[in-house]
């Protein structure tokens, strides 16, 4: 049976949770959370929904692209 978070298929648009961005790019939630603390244009990028962080995969997306160019 399934879950309603099972059942939605993320669109670009879409606001992804910390558990769903982990799951999306393969990664261990420390290696998330370590890159949000930061500050200023290093930081990974995410929005404040009240006490949530909530992460818009384009802007995760182009962030890693700018962190690939500069270790060029």
């Amino acid at each position: 049976m399934e879950n309603e978070s099972t059942k939605h298929q993320d669109g670009p648009d879409d606001l992804l949770t910390g558990d769903e961005l982990c799951r999306m790019l393969k990664i261990k939630k420390s290696f998330l959370y370590a890159p949000v603390r930061r500050k200023g244009p290093d930081a990974l990028p995410c929005i404040m929904i009240g006490k949530y962080l909530r992460y818009d995969l384009r802007a995760v997306k182009g962030w890693i692209e700018r962190q690939n160019q500069e270790g060029l």
